[in-house]
Parts: structure tokens; sequence; C-alpha cells
């Protein structure tokens, strides 16, 4: 029996990461990660409240912004252009988008904006 690997899952199937941890330090998980993985959930409560056209658009802005945001050098531009998307967003489910916005908040500064 071949091993496959795990395929990956679609855009509109948003999942906290619980893969991550394969770079991470012995001390654990970077600040980045952290606010990473619970972006992941809260884009997941706000796919929920979209439609689905939109839940795609936040599910690819969440994904370049994973991206860009654990290279070793991302590339502004594309992480700015995808967190704008998911606060948009965010703001467009009024009260559960709140959270996510927060957090990117929190995210744009460690990235360097």
């Amino acid at each position: 029996m071949r091993n496959h690997p795990p395929q990956k899952p679609r855009r509109s199937e948003i999942r906290t990461w619980a893969a991550w941890g394969s770079g991470w330090t012995a001390s654990g998980p970077s600040e980045i990660e952290t606010l990473l993985k619970q972006l992941h959930v809260e884009v997941g409560r706000i796919a929920k409240e979209l439609p689905p056209e939109k839940a795609e658009e936040a599910a690819a802005d969440l994904e370049t912004l994973t991206q860009e945001a654990t290279k070793e050098k991302p590339r502004r531009r594309w992480w700015e252009l995808s967190a704008e998307g998911i606060i948009d967003a965010a703001k467009s489910v009024g009260q559960v988008g709140v959270t996510a916005i927060a957090l990117i908040e929190k995210l744009l500064p460690l990235l360097g904006a």
C-alpha cells in the first residue's frame, strides 16, 4: 500500500491548519503562526455567512496571506491586498467579522506594515 500525501483542501473548505508546526522552533509557533491559525478559524466563520463566490474569494485571500506571511521575505503588495480582501469580507458580515479584523490588525505590524 502506497502512502499518498494528503490532498490540499479546497478553498471552500476552510479549516484550521492542524498540520502547522513543521517549521516551529523548540519554543513553539511564532506569533505570526499563532495569529494565522486563529485567523483561519475566524475566516471559516465569516465564510459561512457569505455567498459562495465571496467565500471562495475570502479563502483565496487567506491562502495568499498565509503563504506570504510565512515566507522568509514576504511580498508586501501581496499580503496587503490579501489582508484588505479579508477585512472587506469581515466587514460585510458585521459582528461575525470583528475578531478577524482585530487579528489582521495584530498581524500586519509583524509583517512590516
